[in-house]
């Protein structure tokens, strides 16, 4: 895909072709036989699925949803609804053993909490003080965390679950000569 004129200016058919090309060119030229798709429950994984599924047909893709102890149950329903919306199975695998093993959840103490909405709300706490802090900055002030530090720590609590979310659908990928197709955002 070219670098557009105007970078701005978004042509949503046109975009939708040299989408659905590029990834239908992908996986001719380096011989698929899947698609392999981590679904979140989300707006961007659910746009990556669907236009995987438009570019390659739903004989061709394997949705999979990687939750963990923290998920909220809701976007495991928003994963399943949409996979029964694009006729496509949806492989389930809890991630939650391999953080324990890894001992990401001993990195924050939400533990200590009982219950999800305290959970929650403990999250949310210590999500905006980071945010009013940063003043937009977010990346600067994630990068700027020293060794040991609540930014630090909470960098880490977040980035193993993106990592060993990953490692399993390029697993599966490998096992079924597969492709991954993803959508990161700007905390990824």
């Amino acid at each position: 895909m070219d670098w557009p004129v105007d970078p701005l200016h978004i042509d949503p058919e046109n975009s939708l072709i040299e989408i659905t090309n590029f990834l239908q060119d992908h996986f001719q030229r380096l011989n698929r036989r899947w698609a392999v798709i981590g679904l979140s429950g989300g707006l961007d994984s659910s746009l990556a699925a669907t236009l995987t599924v438009k570019s390659l047909g739903t004989d061709k893709v394997k949705l999979y949803y990687l939750p963990e102890r923290d998920s909220k149950p809701i976007h495991r329903k928003h994963a399943v609804l949409l996979a029964d919306k694009l006729n496509t199975e949806i492989k389930i695998i809890s991630i939650s053993s391999a953080l324990r093993a890894l001992r990401i959840y001993s990195l924050l103490p939400l533990n200590y909490f009982p219950g999800r909405w305290l959970k929650s709300c403990a999250v949310d706490f210590g999500r905006s003080r980071f945010l009013e802090q940063s003043k937009g900055e977010f990346l600067s002030i994630r990068l700027a965390g020293s060794g040991g530090s609540w930014v630090s720590r909470g960098n880490a609590y977040a980035s193993a679950k993106h990592r060993v979310r990953s490692v399993i659908l390029y697993r599966e990928a490998e096992r079924f000569q597969g492709m991954v197709v993803g959508a990161a955002n700007k905390t990824e």
